[in-house]
């Protein structure tokens, strides 16, 4: 199976330029590949032999998404962090990183032993490492087991990067769906990038009623 010829006969120019000017932050070439093939050609890989396939060169940027989509077909844990840990480097863009996250079902099957590896991405360095924590928090953690943890890792992370804060504010919007006190009660405390972000999402949500909205929208004025 070439995979970069099938890649480059499901292209199409039109979305390859839609794609280039959502994602222009991406230093990989893009072929403008859909992300519903892409998804289907990621379950043939991992019929197939997945593990050969993630030891390819990655060239073009929905290469990286395949190799996400392949890695969400995974059922083995240890393997899963394995090809985690040589996937992330080539994050570099929200696109990829939240399209990693959404598949990565298999976190909330076992939310106990990813845990560590989303702490440790919260701890790393790397902008992108960092956010992919915090977008697997919100897919897989809003509970009532981990809310807290939710809340405290924003709380104890404060950072005006934009990819980040605007991950950590909409973690907290989406707690806010259920648990509204608690976001209240910390709103004070978020540096203003983080704050105001997570206000602006709250007023966006539509799980969220006018009234629960405008409480929130009075924080704006905290200085």
């Amino acid at each position: 199976m070439n995979i970069e010829e099938i890649l480059k006969n499901e292209s199409e120019e039109s979305y390859r330029e839609f794609s280039s000017k959502l994602i222009n932050e991406t230093k990989y070439p893009i072929l403008g590949v859909r992300l519903p093939k892409l998804r289907k050609l990621a379950r043939q890989i991992y019929k197939n032999n997945p593990y050969e396939y993630l030891g390819k060169k990655i060239t073009y940027l929905e290469e990286v998404l395949l190799h996400a989509f392949v890695i969400g077909e995974l059922k083995d844990k240890q393997e899963i962090i394995y090809h985690l840990d040589r996937l992330i480097p080539y994050i570099d863009n929200w696109s990829t990183c939240d399209s990693l996250c959404a598949s990565l079902k298999c976190v909330k099957d076992d939310r106990l032993y990813f845990l560590d590896y989303i702490k440790r991405l919260l701890d790393s360095n790397s902008l992108f490492e960092i956010r992919i924590g915090y977008v697997l928090l919100l897919n897989y953690y809003i509970s009532d087991e981990y809310v807290d943890l939710c809340i405290s890792s924003v709380l104890n992370n404060p950072s005006t990067d934009y990819y980040v804060y605007m991950a950590q504010a909409w973690l907290l919007s989406m707690i806010y769906v259920h648990y509204q006190e608690e976001i209240l009660s910390i709103l004070p405390f978020l540096n203003n990038e983080t704050r105001r972000k997570t206000i602006s999402k709250i007023q966006d949500s539509k799980q969220i009623s006018n009234e629960d909205k405008q409480r929130a929208k009075a924080y704006n004025s905290v200085i």
